[in-house]
This record gives C-alpha cells, sequence and structure tokens, in this order.
C-alpha cells in the first residue's frame, strides 16, 4: 500500500468516529421517507385490486380468436369511395330501393323517408312512433337522445311496390303503405306475447321469407337492456336469436338462437339457407333452413375486416356488407383475452363505452362477398370523409323507361302553386324538349319540341332578362307584344315558357300599339329602392335557375301481373296510344307507306330483299308488353322499352324468381329459342305485344317458382 493512500485512510477514520456501544447509528432521513411511500403505494395498489376483483363484472366474456382481417386495406388506394350525391339524415340504418329507382330509408328519430331517385326531394311518409312526422322534438333529436315516443327505426325490406316492412327498435315491426302513408302494427315490442321464453330486447335487420306469408327478424342480444347493448358487444356472447314471424297467424317464433350479436340477416340466392352477420365476432354464417342441409350451420365469411353490420343481395350476383367499424388490435386483443373486457366494464359504464363507439367512426367500408362467401370486391374512405359508418349498402337498380308525359305535366302543374319559378323551369327543360327521355311521350295535350327550339327559347327569354338588369329604368324592355313574331315563334311554343313569365312578375296588359290597343306582357317598374332591389335580385334568380335547372327524369313503370293461366292468355287488352312513336308530320309518311307497299307487292323479289323490305316499313313501337308462361300455369306480365335488349327481359326475369340463380330458357310460341342477348325486344320480334314460354328444370322443388311477394297479388286473366 503506497503511503498516500495509508495517509487517507487514517485521515477517513479520524474523521468518522467508531460508534460507542448502545450509540445508534443516524440513517438518511430521504432515502426512508421513500421507503414508507412506496409501501403505502403497494398497499393502495392491493387494496384497489381488490376491489376491482371483488366487484362483478357486468359481462361473462369467453376467448375468441380471429386471424387476419380479410381485406387489408392498410396498402391498397385503387378502391377509394367516391360519393357523388350525400344526403344528411339522423342515423340511417337500412335502405332499400324499389324498382323505380326510388329509395326508401329509416332514421333513428323514427322517419321512414322517400328519397327520389336522382336525390333531389326528401318525402317523409311516417313516423313510427307516436309523435307526428312535422314533431319538433323528435325532428331535432340527435342519435344520443333516444326519444321514446320518437321511434328508432332498424331493418327496412320491400313487401311489394307498395309495402314496406320495418323494424323498430323501440316499438316493434311496422307494415308501410307508401301509398296511403299509413302503418300497421304487425309485432309490439311493448307488448310481447306471454308465450315468448326471454323477451325480445332490440329487434335489428328483417328479411322477407320466400315461404308462405312469413319473415325473420334478427333479436342482436337478450341479455342487456338496449342502453346496454355495448355490453353485449364487449361480451360477445351467445345470447343473440332469430325470430320468424307469420302474416297469416300474426305470431313470433323462435327460429334460431345461440348466436353472437347477430345483426344483418339475407336470404341466399340458394332458395334453402339465409346469411347471419355476427357483429360481435366479425364474421357471416349461413344456416340451412330447409333442404338436404337443414338445420345446419357452417360458415360463410371469417376474419371480417371490421364487424359486419346489415347484409343485401348485390345486382346479378353476391352480397354487399356494410362495415361500420374496422377491426384494430386493440379489438382482437380484447376478444382473445376476456380478463380485458371484464377489466374495462368495471371501470367505465355502459353510457361512456357507448359514447366512445359512436364518435370513433370508421373508414367507411363495404365489402362486396360471392355466392361461396369469398371477397369479390371492397370501397372504403380513407378518411372518414364523407361515408364514415356504413352499416348497409346496395347497389342502385334505377330503370329509365318512360311515362305518360301528361302525368308529369299535371305533377308539374300542382308544384308550379307552391314553387312558380322552379316549377315553370323544369316544364321549360323538361316538357319542351326532344331529348331521349321524352322522345318517346306523344298522344298528349303537349307537343314535342326539337332541341334547337328549346335552346332558341332560353336565349331568347335570357336576352329579355338581361336587358332588364342592365336598363332597370328603360320601360321599352318591360314590355313584350303578345303577338310579336319573335315571342310566338320562338318563346310561347315551348311548355311551361308562359308561367315563367308570370313567375318572373309579368302580366299581360292593353297597350297602345301603331294606334290600336293590344296586349303586352309588361314587368311593373318598383316604386321605391327597396323594390328595385327586390325585383333585380329576383331577376338574378330567374336566370340562374332558368340556366342549371335540371330537367325531371322519367321513369317506367312495369305494371307488373301475375295471372292465372286461361284460354284466353293469347289476347292483349288494348296498346295504349303512348305505345307508338307516330308525330305528326310522319301521318302523311304513313300513307306513302301504304303506296308504296302495293307496288312492292306487285314486284318480283327475292325472300331477302322482301324480308329488307319489311324490316325497313316495320311500325315502330317505344313500348311493347311481354307476357312469360311459366311451368305451374302462372303467367307473368310486364312492360318494356321496345329498345330494350333481350338480356333487360332476361335479367328482370331472374330478379322474379324465388331461387334466382336457377337457369332457364325462353322460346316463342312457334318454338324458336331466344338466345342473342344483344337483340332489342323489338327486333326479337316481342313488339308490341307477346306470349313466350319459360322452360326451367325444377327437379325436386315443389314450392312456387315466383317469389312470394309476386304470388301474393295474383290475378285471374279475364
Amino acid at each position: 500500500m503506497s503511503e498516500l493512500t495509508h495517509r487517507i485512510k487514517s485521515m477517513d477514520k479520524a474523521t468518522k468516529p467508531e460508534p460507542q456501544a448502545g450509540e445508534r447509528i443516524p440513517t438518511n432521513p430521504v432515502v426512508s421517507n421513500c421507503s414508507v411511500c412506496m409501501k403505502i403505494l403497494i398497499s393502495l395498489l392491493v387494496v384497489i385490486v381488490s376491489i376491482i376483483i371483488a366487484i362483478p363484472s357486468p359481462i361473462s366474456p369467453v376467448s375468441y380468436t380471429l386471424s387476419a382481417a380479410n381485406p387489408n386495406l392498410s396498402d391498397d388506394v385503387t378502391n377509394i369511395l367516391k360519393v357523388s350525391e350525400k344526403i344528411h339524415l339522423p342515423g340511417c340504418e337500412s335502405v332499400v330501393i324499389d324498382s323505380n329507382g326510388y329509395i326508401y330509408t329509416g332514421t333513428y328519430n323514427g322517419l321512414v323517408v322517400q328519397i327520389s331517385p336522382d336525390f333531389s326531394e326528401v318525402r317523409p311518409l311516417i313516423r313510427t312512433g307516436s309523435a307526428p312526422v312535422d314533431d319538433d322534438k323528435c325532428n331535432n333529436s340527435s342519435l344520443a337522445d333516444n326519444v321514446t315516443d320518437c321511434g328508432k327505426v332498424m331493418g327496412v325490406r320491400m313487401l311489394n311496390e307498395d309495402t314496406l316492412i320495418v323494424v323498430d327498435s323501440m316499438y316493434g315491426i311496422f307494415s308501410i303503405s307508401i301509398k296511403l302513408k299509413s302503418k300497421t302494427l304487425l309485432f309490439d315490442l311493448k307488448n310481447q306475447p306471454e308465450y315468448l321464453d326471454i323477451p325480445i330486447i332490440l329487434p335489428n335487420s328483417v328479411v322477407i321469407l320466400p315461404d308462405d306469408n312469413s319473415l325473420l327478424f334478427t333479436d342482436s342480444f337478450t341479455k342487456f337492456t338496449q342502453k346496454r347493448g355495448i355490453l353485449a358487444l364487449i361480451e360477445h356472447g351467445t345470447d343473440g336469436r332469430v325470430y320468424k314471424y307469420d302474416f297469416n297467424t300474426r305470431k313470433v317464433t323462435l327460429f334460431l338462437s345461440n348466436l353472437h350479436f347477430p345483426n344483418g340477416i339475407e336470404l341466399h340466392r340458394d332458395g334453402e339457407s339465409i346469411l347471419i352477420a355476427e357483429f360481435s365476432i366479425c364474421r357471416i354464417i349461413r344456416y340451412y333452413y330447409r333442404g338436404n342441409k337443414k338445420g345446419t350451420t357452417e360458415i360463410f365469411s371469417d376474419n371480417f375486416i371490421g364487424v359486419p353490420d346489415n347484409i343485401q343481395r348485390a345486382r346479378g350476383s353476391g352480397y354487399w356488407v356494410g362495415v361500420p367499424l374496422e377491426r384494430d388490435n386493440v379489438y382482437d386483443v380484447m376478444l382473445k383475452y376476456p380478463i380485458i373486457g371484464s377489466l374495462i366494464t368495471k371501470l367505465f359504464d355502459a353510457e361512456f363505452l357507448e359514447k366512445q363507439t359512436t364518435t370513433n367512426f370508421g373508414k367507411g367500408i363495404a365489402v362486396k362477398l360471392s355466392e361461396e362467401g369469398e371477397m369479390l370486391e371492397f370501397v372504403y374512405d380513407p378518411e372518414g370523409e364523407h361515408a364514415y359508418f356504413v352499416t348497409e349498402a346496395v347497389d342502385r337498380k334505377t330503370i329509365e323507361y318512360g311515362q305518360r308525359l301528361s302525368h308529369l305535366q299535371n305533377a308539374l302543374q300542382d308544384m308550379y302553386l307552391q314553387e312558380p319559378l322552379y316549377a315553370s323551369c323544369l316544364m321549360i327543360h323538361t316538357l319542351g324538349t326532344n331529348s331521349p327521355l321524352t322522345t318517346h311521350l306523344v298522344g298528349t295535350s303537349v307537343g314535342l319540341i326539337e332541341k334547337d327550339k328549346l335552346t332558341a327559347c332560353i336565349e331568347t327569354i335570357n336576352k329579355c332578362l338581361k336587358n332588364i338588369l342592365e336598363h332597370p329604368d328603360e320601360d321599352k324592355y318591360r314590355s313584350i307584344r303578345c303577338e310579336s313574331k319573335v315571342l310566338k315563334d320562338k318563346v310561347l311554343p315551348v311548355t311551361g315558357s308562359e308561367l315563367f313569365l308570370s313567375s318572373v312578375g309579368f302580366v299581360q296588359e292593353l297597350n297602345d300599339y301603331q294606334g290600336n290597343e293590344v296586349l303586352f306582357y309588361v314587368l311593373a317598374k318598383p316604386k321605391n329602392v327597396d323594390e328595385v332591389a327586390t325585383q333585380m335580385e329576383h331577376l338574378t334568380t330567374a336566370f340562374d335557375m332558368l340556366n342549371n335547372v335540371t330537367p325531371v327524369k322519367l321513369e317506367l313503370n312495369r305494371d307488373i301481373h301475375v295471372y292465372k293461366a286461361t284460354s284466353s292468355v293469347n289476347r292483349f287488352p288494348e296498346l295504349p296510344s303512348s305505345f307508338f312513336i307516330l308525330k305528326p308530320e310522319e301521318v302523311m309518311k304513313e300513307n306513302q307507306l301504304r303506296r308504296e307497299q302495293v307496288e312492292i307487292n306487285e314486284m318480283l323479289l327475292t325472300r331477302a330483299q322482301r324480308e329488307r323490305l319489311e324490316q325497313q316499313t316495320t311500325r315502330q313501337y317505344q313500348f311493347c308488353v311481354v307476357r312469360v308462361r311459366l311451368p305451374e300455369g302462372i303467367v307473368l306480365q310486364a312492360t318494356f322499352r321496345a329498345k330494350e335488349k333481350l338480356s333487360d327481359l332476361f335479367y328482370f326475369l331472374s330478379q322474379s324468381l324465388r331461387n334466382e340463380a336457377m337457369q332457364f330458357s325462353l322460346f316463342h310460341q312457334g318454338g324458336k329459342k331466344l338466345e342473342n342477348m344483344n337483340l332489342s325486344l323489338q327486333e326479337a320480334e316481342l313488339v308490341p305485344a307477346a306470349l313466350v314460354n319459360l322452360r326451367i328444370d325444377l327437379g325436386s322443388q315443389t314450392d312456387a317458382i315466383l317469389k312470394p311477394s309476386l304470388m301474393r297479388n295474383i290475378e285471374r286473366m279475364s
């Protein structure tokens, strides 16, 4: 040891005297206090954990393991959801579209509404609750309010063209008449029958079952109240059920039980099974309710990207599934380790957890599945900017066809009483054009105008309005002689133009013209500055509306009938004049064709030449009535446009069959098979009216071939 080291140790001993016998060694007070605090904290933590463990959990979850989500959205940029039309309604859960393209949905404040095909009008039909449609308390309520007397619409489906089946989670199941705007309570949730072993808590989605007058609806859970429904999602238990309602007996019976939060429900196209979305465990199952596999269940689509909501058939084949919330690691872990869910529900009440779910919306996901459950495509909104909580998706099935022009004119005239400026602009653009939407609409009081004449009318009115706006003090621009050539030739022939002038403020007055009193359209001068500003604003609005309004799109009513075949199946009713495209200028041409036909009959022609000439002189029709004779003595009748394709007829028939996937063939009465799907109905010789035979292999099927919604309206052919 060095001398320096020895000295240092000696000094250290000198400065720190050895303690005497019995003397207490002093300790560091800081270290001592920290030890005490730590012991207290540990003790408190033990007490808190003991209390939490002692508190009974409101749920009893079990472990469920999910695999990787399908599809994976993270790397995909090709399926971005683009929203072209958007209507804000308070909480729409389900949506359905009729054959005319009208959209029906319900809201969380109990309204059932109809939306026009072009999204221009939302028309309330009825409220499911006891409050009236125009009730301010209900209409101003939010999703969280849950106002009892308003109602809360969940599932919506069409029973037939005039009847909606609507599920309300507060009141039960309704039948809604679209025409009458009336409701009938089919199942009363507040007064359930005593024979049900467990009360129905949350009636959710609905589907019409293709047998004798019945429907199925899901009851998502039975263990909790509706206000504590979030607990059912976290628990992912098997207390969900499906019930069957019979229209004949008006009774509800248990159809299927032991389901994980059943939400959406849809019929599979095989006609033997149903698809059920098990919301809480991210899968869709397939249950066979008849056929060889009756009573069995299999997984249809598993490991969904999120919680699957409503299911609806896609057009042609496949199924669209709405996915309101995307899966994340937290949800997957919570399913796998049930203690996490138990702990969460002990620490936070159901109301708080519900708010976290409804304020953290997803990416607006909709997934399309094949008939076998494979993913075909998907769309989503990455930022949730437009569609952030998709509960249901459906293909739009708008069919473009004509209605009688006079009906449209009457509707616009009724609108004119309420909105004269807007209605008159619609008349000008819709009734006064020779566009493809209206060329076939003849035989009415309104003559059709070529497009160039419509343009001339609008340009003339524009010039008149501009002159007044630019020279408000000059009288010469405020009067138009009624007999002027420009007015008579360019403006007045277009339907709605005269009403437009009236809505702008022009009135007819007698004024002097070259020494005689004649009628003028006159726009009065304002009396003061305020009236000048008001009139100028009104003229500007009229100018903008006239040049920017969108014409009404006309749609065809298929006018579907189902008959029991009789000997009069070949006799068609007299066709209305609207079936023909025969303009006034063609009357003389008809006479000319008759004279030419006489000359043709006297000529020596080959068969090919004669057929070509016959095709050139074939009378043109715009509509046709097609009757399809089915194997079981039933006749299905519908109206089509003559220019529609044979493929449109086949699609209509497939949508009318109970099993839409069944293959069939069509034959003329003479036995010729209809095969070329690209032929128009006129080219296929089905115009103006035709009876065709449908051949199909029914196998062991004993049920009616058509859907029950059609068979319920069967008529006897007169």
